[in-house]
This record gives C-alpha cells, sequence and structure tokens, in this order.
C-alpha cells in the first residue's frame, strides 16, 4: 500500500458518525483520511494537518458550517484547502452562500458514490497541481530551495491529437501503448532535471519549465512535436495519417499578488486555440496577466 505520506489527505467534519465512517470506507483506499464531529475543533484539525481537501457538513454542534468555511478563508496558512460541501441541505440559499464563502462544490446527501469520488479527485489533483506550480514558481531551479530573485516560468499543455478516435480504431491497448511511446519520447527530450513533465489526464500532459522564458519554451515545444512526428505512429484518423500533438505555451515572471493558476488557465486556452486551429501546432502568450485580462491570449509584456 502506498505511504501515508505520500497520499493526499482528506477531513472529514460531520456530525453523524454512521455517515462519516461510510466516507472514509469510500476513500480510505485511495486518500488518508481524518474526521471530527465538533465543528469547534475541526479548524485546528484543518490547520495542524494541512489536508489536500475538505468534506464540510453545513451544521456542527457550536457553529456551523458557513462560519467554518469563513474562519478557513481568513486562515493565511489553509485559505486554498478546496472545501466540498456534503450536507442533507438541499436548500439554494445555503448552496449559494456556500459557494460565495469560497467553497468548490456543493453535494446534497445521498449521494452518488462514483460522482462524489470523481468530483473529489478532480479537487485534490487540481490542488496538486496549483500547489506545485507556486513551489516551482518560487524555486531556484539549480538548489531547489526558495529564491527570492523571480525568474521565466512557462508551462506546455499537450494534447495528442484526436486520441479518442485512435482509441476507437485500434482499441485501448493499442491506445495506452501509444501513450507510453508518447511520453518515453517527451521524457528523453526534457533534459533539465528541474523541469516537470506531468499526466494531466486522459491524453493531455502538462510540462513546467522554471526559468525558461517564451523564446527557449518555443523551442522545446517545436522539439516534442517534431519527436513525435518521428515516431510516424499510423493513426488513420490523425492528422497526416499519425499520431501527432497539439501544445498550448504561457510563459511570464510570476509575481506573488498574481494567482499562479493563471498559467493553468492561459496555457489551457492556448491548447484550445491549437486544436480548433488544425491540431499538430502551438500556441502560446507571453504577455501581461491581469484578474480583468486572464481570459485573453494575446499580448507583448513578458509579467503576469
Amino acid at each position: 500500500m502506498e505511504k501515508s505520506r505520500d497520499r493526499a489527505k482528506i477531513i472529514i467534519v460531520d456530525d453523524e458518525s454512521r455517515f462519516t465512517h461510510s466516507v472514509v470506507q469510500l476513500f480510505q483506499e485511495e486518500y488518508e483520511t481524518l474526521s471530527t464531529p465538533v465543528g469547534t475543533k475541526a479548524l485546528e484539525l484543518i490547520a495542524s494537518e494541512q489536508p489536500q481537501l475538505i468534506l464540510l457538513d453545513l451544521m456542527k454542534p457550536g457553529t456551523d458550517g458557513h462560519c467554518l468555511i469563513r474562519k478557513i478563508k481568513q486562515n493565511q496558512d489553509i485559505t486554498d484547502v478546496p472545501i466540498i460541501v456534503l450536507t442533507g441541505q438541499s436548500s439554494t440559499s445555503d448552496e449559494t452562500e456556500s459557494l460565495s464563502l469560497g467553497a468548490v462544490d456543493y453535494i446534497t446527501k445521498p449521494f452518488d458514490r462514483e460522482i462524489v469520488k470523481a468530483r473529489v479527485r478532480t479537487h485534490i489533483e487540481l490542488k496538486r497541481r496549483n500547489d506545485l506550480l507556486k513551489a516551482l514558481s518560487y524555486q531556484d531551479g539549480l538548489t531547489g530551495i526558495l529564491n527570492r530573485r523571480q525568474s521565466a516560468l512557462s508551462l506546455l499543455m499537450i494534447d495528442v491529437d484526436r486520441f479518442k478516435t485512435y482509441n476507437d480504431i485500434y482499441g485501448h491497448l493499442a491506445g495506452d501503448d501509444c501513450l507510453k511511446y508518447v511520453v518515453l519520447t517527451m521524457k528523453n527530450r526534457i533534459k533539465r532535471s528541474s523541469d516537470l513533465l506531468a499526466r494531466y489526464g486522459g491524453e493531455e500532459f502538462a510540462c513546467l519549465l522554471p526559468e525558461t522564458n517564451y523564446a527557449d519554451a518555443t523551442v522545446l515545444a517545436e522539439t516534442l512535436q517534431g519527436a513525435i512526428l518521428d515516431l510516424k505512429i499510423p493513426h488513420k484518423g490523425g492528422i497526416k495519417g499519425q499520431v501527432t500533438i497539439s501544445i498550448g505555451l504561457a510563459a511570464g515572471y510570476p509575481h506573488e499578488h498574481h494567482a499562479t493558476n493563471y498559467l493553468l488557465t492561459i496555457a489551457d486556452q492556448c491548447l484550445y486555440k491549437a486544436k480548433v486551429g488544425g491540431r499538430n501546432t502551438i500556441r502560446g502568450f507571453s504577455g501581461t496577466m491581469k484578474t480583468e485580462d486572464q481570459h485573453s491570449v494575446s499580448g507583448t509584456a513578458n509579467d503576469w
């Protein structure tokens, strides 16, 4: 079994012991799970354990769930921990207030186990990616320690073109082999130990490049794209009759007052443009990143 320190941690805040036990059973194989039935003690537990996700019932002895959400969001050490409200209260006003206070999801009991597992998995993965992005934004690529000087940071979002069609034509086993070849090929082209290639989901991958400006990230993106073309993996439903990749690129100089998930947002938008623009192509952004233009993908200044 995976060591607990390597597993994401979930804290369940609910006063129904039977229900809490069933939720623990639902997640304990995949995650480390902790629970507390007492709302007034929950904040202390969350602050000390630093979980990746909180499952919260709205009504607790001594305090209500909305009050606890406020306190969590006011605590800088845990404000980024995603909160999913899991409750028997199906009130629209309760749902609206929960989401406005900062909860990422609202699920009413009884619930579908697989849907809840999928939502939990999604928010935990988003938390991990944002934590990683934040850490690397302030980490020196050579020494691995915090760097006071903010250097360029780039992100590539990579998608295997028309991969669903590939699976439909050749089968899922062949699809798995195809992804293995694609990943191995990309890993062999990414030389620096500070660079990170990770599976983002399905046939989509993310490559985080600390201390890398837009021009250098573009060179790597073109290298990866060419390497996949050189594999010449047949794909009847693909571009040019073979497997290809599309890449979205975002680059800039991160600053503490800008949310780090903007990098993901912009790279995703660029990837979308690459796909609708014909696939087997690269689209990038290197420009001012502000709250009001987070949906823009054009710019000239290397500062966001």
